[in-house]
């Protein structure tokens, strides 16, 4: 009976070990991302920031998501945006909506520039933890490197 229960308590701790493991997760800095993608990444277009009310004009923002989103000029679909999240519902929530921002750009990109829809649809758009991650590039490899994804 004392050996079960050796046994037990061993099991036990192994779980919760790996359960703090998980939730331990990466984590991703909102303030230096965008810059260390812009870097690492080529684009084809020159990225600026928006500003609040624009990155409301573009994305289904929930209350208490602190957002940095960079565009381009329209002469391509590329985009860098960061949503740092409340918590893991709220960053889910967001997951979704920028899945929708992407597919809704699908749509708008079809007849004005086709040749970006395959871009588009390479999107990278990643949960990472309570941030959301969207990167819109020709060079997801090297994207995918800088973002971890």
């Amino acid at each position: 009976m004392k050996q079960n229960k050796k046994i037990a308590v061993a099991l036990l701790s192994l779980l919760l070990l790996g359960l703090a493991a998980c939730g331990g997760g990466k984590t991703v800095d909102i303030k230096t991302l965008p810059e260390a993608i812009l870097e690492k990444v080529t684009f084809g277009d020159q990225l600026s920031e928006l500003d609040e009310g624009a990155i409301a004009n573009l994305y289904t923002v929930p209350e208490g998501v602190t957002a940095r989103v960079f565009l381009g000029s329209g002469a391509t679909s590329e985009e860098i945006a960061v949503f740092q999240c409340p918590d893991a519902q709220t960053a889910k929530t967001m997951l979704e909506n920028a899945k929708t921002h992407i597919s809704d750009r699908i749509t708008a990109f079809e007849n004005y520039l086709p040749e970006q829809v395959q871009t588009l649809n390479d999107a990278i758009v990643e949960q990472i933890g309570n941030t959301v991650v969207v990167c819109v590039t020709k060079n997801v490899s090297a994207a995918r490197q800088v973002i971890g994804a």
